[in-house]
């Protein structure tokens, strides 16, 4: 499956206890890549809110891309190969565990990342010295979490919660070329509910 451009226009619900799915079977963001996605947790504390909402990695390499919740942090953590690079959105006021929606929006141009949170803010971006610009995967692409014999062959320098909460529009761009995948069809699921928020 090409997965230059992917978009699920479904709703799903994650229920955290290693739940996953794994939307496409081989997929690289390389030097440019654009996310954007819709999500909403229970209402927790902070220091419980924690989930990975989109992770591309590698076995051969360091390389990888992850969307994630750390206590109530939104996070975009990429590597290109020589070292990771990190941006975080925690403005002061904002709680993304209040059982509200929250439309994101990831950018990555070679070594700078950006966030962006409800199409206003941009909270900040980060770069590094590195001169390598891609991240190199041919890996699948997991929503909401990853099996834990995948986080073991990737040897994850972080661990990654799985998420509790619900998905929904998730849109994936590359080269400006379209191509829809929905959640419901991909290839692996397991502890989701289909095309329901359930809360």
């Amino acid at each position: 499956m090409s997965c230059s451009n992917v978009f699920v226009n479904e709703v799903v619900t994650f229920f955290g206890n290693n739940s996953y799915a794994r939307l496409a079977d081989s997929f690289s963001p390389f030097t440019d890549f654009q996310l954007e996605l819709s999500f909403r947790t229970p209402e927790r504390s902070k220091a419980d809110c924690n989930g990975l909402l989109v992770y591309i990695g590698s076995r051969n390499f360091r390389d990888h891309l992850a969307v994630n919740l750390d206590a109530g942090r939104l996070q975009l953590m990429f590597d290109n190969g020589e070292g990771s690079i990190a941006v975080e959105y925690n403005r002061l006021g904002v709680d993304f565990c209040n059982g509200n929606w929250y439309r994101v929006e990831v950018i990555k141009t070679g070594t700078v990342g950006h966030l962006v949170v409800n199409g206003t803010d941009i909270e900040m971006s980060s770069s590094s010295l590195t001169t390598y610009l891609t991240v190199d995967s041919t890996e699948p692409l997991y929503i909401g979490g990853i099996p834990s014999d995948v986080a073991a062959a990737y040897q994850l320098r972080a661990p990654y919660a799985p998420f509790s909460g619900c998905i929904r529009n998730l849109m994936l761009y590359r080269d400006g070329q379209i191509q829809e995948a929905l959640i419901s069809s991909s290839s692996e699921q397991v502890g989701v509910s289909l095309n329901n928020c359930s809360l």
